[in-house]
């Protein structure tokens, strides 16, 4: 990680074990971090217990990451699509990671705030309040003056989240 802009951040995440379970194909701080792993550094931040039944039509048991999504499911972070999918293999864009940790966090809303970021428009209505919620909190702070929604958030970009936020509650 040496080098790379985030290599602070996954060191302090990873010095905490919060990586833990994910491969080193998994652990490339640029690569578009699939949904199941993003489920599991948040399972691996909150340690929850207490587990949902599964409600997801395309999550089986056999999973990697099944006990972490019905964690995340029982403790109200994670909601699936409304199709009924989780789709946990498939990439996780910039807004749907940044409410699962504000969910997590429970972050408080703040939709005016998402306003300083140029491409405001492209952030889903549905996402509105909490990624305002994040910037309101400092855990956010876009790039250049944008936010990038509908991107795909990589290892990198989390680990610094998470590091912003794991900050703000020690301090």
């Amino acid at each position: 990680y040496y080098g790379h802009w985030a290599h602070d951040s996954i060191e302090r995440c990873d010095a905490l074990c919060l990586l833990n379970g994910m491969t080193e194909s998994t652990r490339d701080l640029n690569m578009k971090l699939p949904r199941g792993e993003m489920f599991r550094l948040m399972d691996n931040v909150m340690k929850y217990q207490a587990k949902s039944k599964n409600i997801y039509d395309d999550l089986r048991q056999s999973h990697p990451q099944y006990d972490p999504i019905l964690h995340l499911t029982a403790a109200g972070v994670l909601t699936g699509y409304e199709n009924g999918d989780v789709k946990a293999d498939t990439a996780i864009t910039r807004q749907e990671a940044v409410i699962l940790f504000a969910r997590m966090f429970q972050v408080e809303e703040d939709e005016r705030a998402v306003y300083r970021f140029e491409d405001a428009g492209d952030i889903g209505n549905w996402a509105k309040p909490l990624v305002g919620g994040m910037v309101s909190a400092g855990f956010i702070h876009g790039y250049n003056g944008l936010f990038r929604p509908q991107e795909f958030i990589t290892l990198g970009e989390v680990t610094q989240i998470l590091d912003n936020m794991l900050a703000n509650l020690y301090n």
